[in-house]
C-alpha cells in the first residue's frame, strides 16, 4: 500500500516571498511554487516532485533554507520477494 512522504521545497537565499500556491493545491514537478526576491535578484521556486501541498509558509520575508511549502507525495511501498 502506498505510504506518504512530505518533502519540504525550500528558499535558495534570504528575501520576500510571493507564493503561487497554497494548502490543498495539486503541483507537478517543476511547477512553479512562488518567488524570493532580495536586493535585485529574484528566484522561482519549482517543486521538485509531484504531489498535494501540505502546508505553506505563512511569513512574507524568508532566511536561505527556510522551507517554503511541504508536498505530501506517495511513494510505493517495496513488494515483499515471495519467491523463497
Amino acid at each position: 500500500m502506498p505510504q506518504p512522504d512530505t518533502v519540504a521545497v525550500r528558499s535558495p537565499f534570504a528575501g520576500e516571498l510571493t507564493l503561487q500556491v497554497r494548502a490543498g493545491d495539486r503541483v507537478a514537478v517543476g511547477d512553479p511554487i512562488g518567488t524570493v526576491e532580495a536586493v535585485k535578484m529574484e528566484a522561482a521556486v519549482r517543486s521538485p516532485v509531484a504531489g498535494r501541498v501540505r502546508a505553506a509558509m505563512t511569513e512574507l520575508h524568508v532566511r536561505g533554507g527556510d522551507p517554503l511549502v511541504w508536498v505530501e507525495t506517495t511513494r510505493a511501498e517495496p513488494t515483499p520477494d515471495r519467491t523463497g
